[in-house]
């Protein structure tokens, strides 16, 4: 059976989308987007991130089927991370969100969804297509991006937390049709 290949933001339309945060929100916003775009990590790993899984320059995630990984993240992540920590404790967090990572407006932890209408007014102020974009489609980026700066396909594998191989493979499938591609212009 024929899968389609994953859709993913271009490097440009990734800098477009974080220079485009603002609002009250901005630094949790900027950090979310950050992490998906260099973590390549699922809407429900962040959501469920506490602030004892950041250990350094890593990330303890819990990903399907509560398996556990480590993901390294870069200096841009630290940073995005420093700034929204800085600000996240405004006082009033709900008792029960006090260990959460990403703090909705409401001052419990974020939801997926939360994250979700998140991305989507993000996107849209970016200027790039909603209905063609998502916060998976962020995961989607950052593996094609890792893998297109030399990341091999087995440490991808490790990034996202696929338990087959087969389903990484999907990347390098993208990788292949850009090639072909350039090839054709």
């Amino acid at each position: 059976m024929k899968k389609s290949l994953p859709r993913y933001l271009a490097l440009e339309e990734s800098i477009q989308l974080l220079e485009s945060v603002d609002g009250a929100n901005k630094e949790r916003d900027y950090c979310i987007l950050t992490l998906f775009l260099n973590c390549g990590l699922r809407i429900s790993e962040l959501a469920g991130l506490n602030l004892g899984d950041i250990r350094g320059d890593q990330l303890r995630v819990l990903g399907k089927g509560n398996k556990e990984r480590v993901v390294f993240f870069a200096e841009g992540c630290r940073e995005a991370l420093d700034d929204y920590l800085a600000v996240r404790d405004n006082g009033k967090i709900a008792e029960e969100a006090k260990n959460a990572l990403f703090i909705s407006s409401h001052n419990r932890r974020i939801t997926a969804r939360g994250v979700e209408q998140m991305v989507d007014k993000k996107l849209l102020v970016a200027g790039l297509d909603v209905n063609r974009y998502s916060p998976h489609k962020l995961r989607h980026t950052a593996a094609t991006l890792m893998l297109k700066n030399g990341v091999d396909t087995r440490a991808l594998q490790e990034v996202l937390g696929h338990s087959n191989l087969n389903t990484t493979q999907i990347y390098t499938h993208l990788d292949n049709a850009s090639l072909h591609e350039a090839a054709m212009a």
